[in-house]
């Protein structure tokens, strides 16, 4: 939604100097939700944890997988029964998996669509093939739960930190912007599920890419063919919930979708989500927002020249919101939709906000956008109905 669209809405969503500290809402209108009370088939994918300070929701989560890809000589000699755990990424969109892991050559990757994928928070271009699998998810011991997906898997063959990425670039990146040029990567897990980020430096990162969004069966139910599922997840401290019912979703704020426009033709493609940004009591300034499990830090552009910036702890390139503010993200914006709000003030020691606001100032009238990062998830749950294009989330607190 463009910005001369909405400017009436910004006076509807001004906040006053007082930011509340409590998880609030907007008033709600009875047309702001998906109606779910048709759907029944879903399942919960078990978190698979790793040791502190990784473990979710300090870090991103992970889901435990088998692979099996096309019936081909090619991957003869991709495991079918060694799990993995990739790490679940709401910023990006698709999975990324080494060709040198999996023993796939490049010879047979040339039979593939190539594709790409840019990762802005690691300013990284990834380059191989879209192949074809069947993802089986399990426990994190390894044991089947009887749920699998379908999706194109980008095969990386290559990678190469590219900076100042421009998106018509696309899978190039100029010699004086390229550094560290890999052509034997390995390690990389990357396992995009988010929705929106075409815009990004991944304009391959379409709803067809997102196994979640393509789930095939579940307990032996092929979901395709039933009247009861309805497409979507929900990201929670014990599981990733597939499939959307009235029941699971219960006392969840939902927040209205607008749809991506020119890059795919699937009717699941939808823009994230749009709010407002408050700082320290401020306007509440109209936003795209991205809750990102990809990263612990929070990345915010904003055309707010009262707020106060100091070098970062970690690099002198970046300027970083300074201790002491308060941050409020308020999200969906538009008279009569449902909204919440997410608080955190920078510096202090609560789980709950970013290691640190990385902060850009831009000028008045070009795009504001907050990236919140995984500590979001340390009090709320999230859902994304990809069939109706709503966003929702819950307060849930620190249990």
């Amino acid at each position: 939604m463009k910005l001369t669209y909405l400017v009436a809405i910004l006076r509807f969503v001004a906040l006053s100097d007082a930011a509340p500290k409590k998880p609030g809402k907007f008033p709600e209108s009875p047309n702001s939700v998906p109606d779910l009370s048709s759907y029944k088939l879903t399942a919960t994918l078990p978190i698979t944890n790793f040791p502190p300070p990784y473990t979710w929701p300090d870090y991103a989560p992970s889901l435990t997988i088998t692979l099996h890809p096309p019936q081909h000589w090619g991957f003869s000699n991709v495991s079918t029964t060694a799990p993995l755990a990739p790490l679940l990424d709401t910023g990006s969109t698709g999975l990324l998996l080494d060709a040198l892991d999996l023993n796939i050559t490049n010879a047979t990757l040339a039979d593939y669509e190539p594709g790409y994928q840019y990762l802005s928070s690691s300013t990284k271009l990834y380059r191989g093939a879209w192949v074809p699998f069947r993802l089986d998810f399990a426990d994190p011991s390894g044991v089947p739960v009887n749920v699998s997906t379908e999706v194109p898997v980008l095969i990386v063959n290559e990678t190469l930190l590219c900076s100042g990425y421009d998106t018509k670039w696309k899978a190039n990146c100029p010699e004086e912007n390229t550094s560290n040029h890999n052509v034997n990567p390995r390690g990389t897990r990357w396992w995009g599920i988010g929705f929106g980020r075409e815009g990004d430096g991944q304009s391959e990162g379409t709803p067809d890419k997102n196994a979640l969004l393509n789930i095939k069966s579940i307990n032996g139910v092929n979901v395709s063919d039933s009247d009861s599922y309805r497409v979507g997840y929900s990201l929670r401290k014990n599981g990733v919930v597939v499939g959307l019912t009235e029941k699971n979703t219960r006392d969840y704020t939902w927040t209205k979708l607008e749809v991506q426009k020119g890059f795919s033709k699937d009717p699941r493609g939808w823009r994230n989500v749009t709010g407002c940004v408050s700082i320290d009591g401020g306007s509440c300034r109209l936003s795209n927002i991205l809750v990102d499990t990809g990263v612990t830090r929070a990345y915010l552009s904003t055309a707010d020249k009262e707020v106060r910036l100091v070098p970062s702890n970690s690099t002198s390139r970046a300027k970083i919101l300074d201790e002491g503010q308060h941050v409020l993200v308020r999200f969906g914006i538009e008279p009569g939709y449902a909204g919440i709000q997410y608080n955190f003030t920078t510096g202090s020691d609560s789980s709950v906000g970013p290691d640190e606001v990385r902060t850009k100032l831009v000028k008045y009238g070009r795009e504001e956008k907050i990236n919140t990062g995984v500590h979001f998830y340390h009090e709320w749950e999230s859902a994304f109905d990809a069939d109706g294009g709503y966003w929702g989330v819950k307060y849930v607190g620190r249990s």
